[in-house]
């Protein structure tokens, strides 16, 4: 999948999904020339599931690019947290 934000400062991209376990995690590639992951892991919770997202990514010893690395949870958290209120409100349709 490839796409262009809006948001100039996020830029172009692509992503791919390079892991799926049915009911248990899902890991993709993000960002072209960019190593980095985002993964979704699932846990069944009663008769739920918690969803839980993480990223990870080599930021080299670029010193600029490492302490970009420290910002990146607050930069992507927004758009990662809208996209799972999303996911719950469409899996939990009735």
């Amino acid at each position: 999948m490839s796409g262009k934000s809006e948001d100039r400062s996020v830029g172009e991209g692509s992503e791919e999904i390079l892991e799926a376990t049915p009911f248990t995690h899902v890991k993709r590639l993000t960002f072209d020339g960019n190593d980095s992951f985002a993964t979704y892991s699932l846990t069944a919770k009663g008769d739920s599931t918690q969803v839980v997202w993480s990223f990870d990514g080599d930021m080299g010893m670029n010193p600029i690019a490492r302490y970009m690395g420290l910002m990146i949870e607050k930069m992507l958290a927004p758009d990662y947290e809208k996209g799972l209120k999303n996911l719950k409100e469409i899996v939990e349709k009735p």
